[in-house]
């Protein structure tokens, strides 16, 4: 009877023409998250972390971060319909976004990111070691925040400005960022709790408590944390001895200033993001 059913073209016809209105009404709907003028579509709202920092490989310049900058790795986007904040060092924040355009995502970064000063002109997604989709459909979109461009600053002369969100393959986002910088963000799950560098049940000091309770703070502990052991490993293996007593003594005394600021939020992400900045900077006169 089924079988019957199925072979007789009216039913053919009726769900054909069904299927066709099914794939019209979804390749609307997804045309419409990307229309400008549209709000932040519902696959980027949420709360992503900095789990990666691409830059040019074959920049002509010292650019101001580098690969995996422990400045930025770990920092938390939050996108919603209402808002788009971070706690990046830049804290371009974007009220009452909307879509300000689509952009193919084939010549992306040649068209958005800067050239430079040597042939050739012009850096490639390879040269940031960055998968792009396959799609060749696929785009990314700029944001509009009360009718002003989000990174107004950013882009080329003779191409694309402001900051612009790419969907990734494996459930990842591309933010274009300051200084020729693209950060590569995952999701943050909903049920996700606060891991810092230490052990917080063992933990009796306040401002780790604090840091306990709290994503953001927990993702800049591990980045200095890291950042610390990035930089003695390299003065050991350098032999600069001098230069590592230093370090020490200064973590020393930071951790003392942090330990200051009790549970204060504002005190503690900035009293780490300026640690994070001198760690860089000794590095880098090393």
């Amino acid at each position: 009877m089924i079988l019957q059913l199925l072979l007789r073209p009216s039913h053919w016809r009726h769900a054909i023409t069904s299927l066709a209105l099914c794939m019209a009404a979804a390749s609307h709907a997804s045309d419409t998250l990307k229309t400008p003028g549209a709000g932040m579509p519902s696959d980027i709202v949420g709360t992503w972390e900095v789990v990666g920092i691409h830059v040019d490989t074959g920049a002509t310049r010292t650019l101001h971060y580098r690969p995996d900058d422990f400045r930025l790795n770990g920092r938390i986007f939050h996108f919603s319909h209402e808002a788009i904040a971070s706690n990046t060092p830049e804290r371009q924040d974007c009220p009452s976004p909307g879509i300000a355009a689509s952009i193919p995502v084939a010549g992306l970064i040649e068209s958005s990111m800067a050239g430079r000063a040597t042939p050739p002109a012009n850096p490639t997604a390879e040269d940031y070691q960055l998968q792009l989709p396959a799609d060749p459909g696929a785009s990314a979109i700029t944001v509009k925040c009360k009718g002003k461009l989000w990174g107004f600053g950013l882009g080329r002369e003779d191409g694309i400005h402001g900051a612009w969100l790419l969907p990734l393959p494996g459930e990842r986002l591309a933010v274009r960022w300051h200084d020729e910088t693209i950060l590569e963000l995952k999701r943050v799950p909903e049920n996700a709790r606060p891991i810092p560098s230490f052990d917080c049940t063992r933990t009796s000091v306040e401002s780790e408590r604090a840091i306990c309770h709290s994503i953001p703070l927990a993702k800049l502990d591990v980045s200095v944390a890291k950042s610390y052991a990035a930089a003695t490993r390299e003065l050991q293996e350098a032999k600069l001895q001098n230069s590592l007593t230093v370090l020490k003594a200064e973590q020393r005394a930071w951790l003392l200033k942090r330990n200051r600021c009790k549970s204060d939020a504002a005190c503690l992400e900035n009293a780490m993001s300026l640690r994070l900045e001198a760690i860089d900077r000794m590095q880098r006169e090393d």
